[in-house]
């Protein structure tokens, strides 16, 4: 199901052994281990590239947004003070990611900062909710419902939770990435057990195999016309 992904990092692994200091490499390899399940592999590579380029704030940021996914709510919620810190200092706003804004949220809350946690649900809940009600593209909107399902699951709403991932679920394919997240999202451990929540994950990983399949077919063709021109 993941070939292609797999080979972007057997090939970018290879690019890591000429270039060991390239914070690019790091950032890029972290996404595929995160887009393939392998969470634990991805906070390491962003924390590698946190000690490459310890000035790029929003790098902090996503450090801290993979621990959370990863259940390191302790060592996250650590970055996230300091990408707060950093930002702060330097008179940047630091609402830059406002629709996704339950994942820091989510490493407060479970620090005991529950109040900050909340303004930080009820921030990204607004965010999303003028995502939805704007003209912006149809699978921005889906990728809204799916945050708000997140937030409400978390606080134990579960009508509002599976309305929002029903709209979600209606995006004809999803990418490798939704597959590890919806598999993984702690935001929704509350129903992560219960058989509608688990048809849903199918339905996702139905649907980027579809996509999976399009798509090599296509590259088939692209190069079978490759070898009869040549």
């Amino acid at each position: 199901m993941s070939g292609k992904a797999e080979q972007a990092q057997e090939e970018f692994s290879k690019a890591l052994e000429i270039s060991l200091d390239s914070a690019v490499f790091m950032i890029n390899m972290g996404f595929i281990s995160w887009s393939l399940g392998n969470l634990s592999s991805a906070v390491e590579y962003y924390r590698k590239a946190c000690s490459l380029d310890p000035s790029y704030s929003v790098l902090i940021y996503l450090t801290a947004i993979y621990m959370s996914d990863n259940r390191q709510y302790r060592e996250g919620f650590k970055y996230f003070r300091a990408y707060q810190k950093k930002t702060d200092s330097a008179n940047v706003d630091i609402d830059i990611y406002p629709n996704e804004w339950h994942r820091p949220g989510l490493l407060c809350y479970k620090n005991g900062f529950r109040k900050e946690g909340e303004r930080c649900f009820s921030r990204m809940v607004r965010a999303n909710s003028d995502i939805i009600n704007s003209d912006q593209p149809g699978n921005r909107k889906y990728n809204s419902h799916y945050d708000l399902a997140a937030v409400y699951a978390f606080r134990e709403d579960k009508e509002k939770a599976y309305a929002n991932l029903q709209i979600f679920n209606q995006m004809k394919f999803m990418p490798l990435w939704m597959c590890s997240l919806i598999r993984n999202d702690p935001m929704f451990d509350s129903i992560r057990d219960e058989p509608e929540f688990g048809r849903i994950v199918e339905s996702v990983i139905s649907k980027y195999a579809s996509l999976h399949e399009l798509v090599g077919i296509w590259i088939e063709d692209k190069e079978k016309l490759r070898g009869d021109i040549l």
